[in-house]
């Protein structure tokens, strides 16, 4: 398209930001993230009735184990991931690394809980939202 005059330059202008803008909303997606294989999961890790103040939630996925994905446990006990595989995944904790990183939000929990082969969770994510899903983990008996 050529703009020969300036009310056409005008004209042209006010297209091309206006394609621009058509762009951006279309490749923006509302703001999701809409990855193949992936879904968005959230939810609140507890550990004997109190939740977890930090560390690492990693959903494996069952069907391929390359498909995981690790997201922190937020200071509220809360997570939130887009890229959570869909389908059946094994979940594992892990708060040993805050160790080094925020001590003070450190909880040891059961060694079982680091491998999504001997945690005992287990969860079946379906594509869109799938929020509440809690984990309660239990300390060792003393």
């Amino acid at each position: 398209m050529t703009c020969r005059t300036e009310n056409s330059a005008y004209f042209c202008l006010t297209r091309g930001y206006f394609a621009v803008f058509v762009i951006v909303c279309l490749g923006c997606n509302g703001g999701k993230q809409v990855i193949e294989g992936r879904t968005v999961a959230s939810g609140k890790v507890t550990l004997d009735g109190q939740l977890m103040r930090g560390g690492s939630i990693t959903f494996t996925s069952k069907e391929n184990q390359i498909l995981s994905k690790t997201v922190s446990i937020n200071s509220d006990g809360t997570y939130r991931t887009d890229r959570a595989p869909t389908g059946k995944s094994s979940i594992s904790f892990d708060t040993e690394s805050l160790k080094f990183g925020n001590a003070a939000a450190y909880v040891p929990i059961p060694a079982k809980y680091n491998s999504p082969a001997t945690s005992g969770f287990e969860v079946d994510l379906k594509p869109g939202e799938n929020e509440n899903i809690d984990f309660e983990l239990k300390g060792d008996a003393k």
